[in-house]
């Protein structure tokens, strides 16, 4: 605190010319008297042995001193202590510890309403997750709908080509023994005639009804 209030003071007296009087010693001698009890004053430990020696000298020798060499040093040991004490109490750290309590129940505040904002997005987080797992049921239901309508449709379309293959096959079967009989109708005068073209021609038709008849099993 002294370097702030009386730093500049004490150096000029340090920096002056000329010769070193009785009262201009007395002086430097009671700033340093100063400097040394602000020490003394904000120290847990005690002083060195010199810095004690110098200390309880001032004291001893006050009446010894100048005018006002003697009123700086009085003003060390009365009055300094409660002014440094002073601008301690008033400085930023004091204020801050000053308003602690404030800034600890606003710091309870904002905690308490974050609490809360955090507590009403996790809701909103859960009401989508719930949201999102509707839709995907959704999306799993229309996605299985679809899945049985194209089997569906492709099973129709099997059916639609299976009973193409079975009408063909059943006139297959049915052509050659109908051509049998309307080529046996058509030449009825000539029966006697065309019997051994007949006999011949109908173990191939035999033959091809039968193999027709195999694969219309096997559709």
């Amino acid at each position: 605190m002294n370097i702030e209030w009386i730093g500049d003071q004490f150096i000029s007296k340090l920096a002056e010319e000329g010769d070193l009087s009785k009262e201009k010693l007395d002086d430097i001698c009671s700033m340093c008297f100063r400097f040394l009890f602000e020490l003394y004053l904000s120290t847990k430990n005690d002083l060195s042995p010199d810095f004690e020696r110098a200390r309880r000298f001032i004291f001893d020798n006050i009446e010894l001193f100048g005018r006002e060499a003697k009123e700086q040093i009085r003003y060390s040991i009365c009055e300094m202590p409660i002014s440094i004490f002073k601008s301690i109490a008033n400085s930023d750290e004091i204020e801050s510890l000053k308003s602690f309590d404030a800034v600890s129940a606003k710091a309870k505040q904002l905690k308490e309403d974050w609490d809360n904002d955090l507590g009403e997005r996790e809701k909103r987080v859960k009401a989508i997750q719930e949201s999102l797992s509707k839709y995907e049921n959704a999306f799993n239901f229309v996605g299985l709908y679809q899945g049985f309508d194209d089997l569906s449709k492709e099973k129709i379309r099997e059916r639609d080509g299976l009973l193409f293959w079975i009408r063909l096959l059943s006139l297959i079967i049915v052509l050659p023994i109908a051509a049998e009989f309307i080529f046996i109708y058509a030449n009825i005068d000539r029966l006697s005639v065309i019997r051994d073209g007949l006999l011949v021609s109908i173990f191939p038709t035999i033959s091809l009804v039968a193999i027709s008849i195999y694969y219309f099993r096997v559709l």
